[in-house]
């Protein structure tokens, strides 16, 4: 999980934590079931860019940069190229192309158990430091 690099890549150490997750997850659900509703054909990804990295997660933050480094992450993964055939967010981290929860599960869970820095943004010297502190406790 990112969690383990702690403020390692913001300015400003946060505190984000599951109830951030969790709103984030409750106004997608709420933005796609008021999309199909409206017969909407694509989702308007700066609405949920804006929702996500202004407001639900943006709410906590208070650097310009940090801000700036939030909102490229949203350009990153709340993308019409997400929804694509083959995307990769890094290499060997592809979304599946099902609607089948089982087998999203079960390609979730192929990804490797321990993350590389690199999934986060960071580079990996973020783990070295990470491991440096785990052996100074």
């Amino acid at each position: 999980e990112r969690r383990k690099f702690g403020a390692i890549g913001w300015t400003v150490p946060y505190e984000f934590n599951q109830s951030d997750l969790n709103a984030c997850s409750l106004f997608l659900q709420n933005h796609i079931l008021d999309m199909d509703a409206k017969k909407a054909k694509d989702v308007t990804w700066s609405t949920v860019r804006y929702m996500i990295s202004e407001i639900q997660y943006g709410g906590r933050i208070t650097d310009d940069w940090d801000r700036r480094q939030m909102n490229t992450f949203a350009e990153k993964f709340f993308c019409q190229a997400v929804l694509e055939t083959n995307y990769t967010f890094l290499k060997g981290y592809t979304v599946p192309q099902t609607t089948d929860i089982a087998v999203f599960r079960e390609h979730v869970n192929s990804y490797p158990a321990t993350d590389s820095p690199e999934v986060f943004g960071l580079n990996m010297n973020a783990d070295l430091v990470f491991r440096l502190d785990n052996a100074e406790k």
